[in-house]
């Protein structure tokens, strides 16, 4: 017999993934100030609504919130390590450039 969800552990499973999302929403802030403007923009423009939107479904709750927010959980994640790389790579090019190399443009 399938195992049925209870109401109760879908809102703990709700909120379980909300708390990683802000987890990751804060560690992507820290970083956007090194990232460039272009991480910056898909922050203000594609990331930062959704997280809105993940309120407004915490506070909603039911399974279909748990549905939704793991979607943009996920999309958080790939997000926060895509930053991680660029801010990584703009590492390198600037050790780069302190040691008499050219970045190029």
């Amino acid at each position: 017999m399938p195992q049925t969800t209870t109401a109760e552990e879908i809102r703990q499973q709700i909120n379980k993934s909300f708390e990683e999302l802000k987890t990751l929403r804060d560690d992507i802030k820290v970083r956007l100030h090194l990232a460039g403007m272009d991480a910056k923009k898909s922050w203000n423009e594609q990331l930062e609504p959704r997280f809105l939107e993940a309120e407004k479904h915490v506070r909603e709750a039911g399974a279909a919130a748990r549905d939704a927010l793991g979607e943009i959980v996920k999309s958080f994640k790939t997000f926060s390590s895509t930053l991680a790389q660029k801010v990584e790579e703009a590492a390198h090019g600037d050790k780069k450039s302190a040691h008499g190399e050219k970045k190029s443009h």
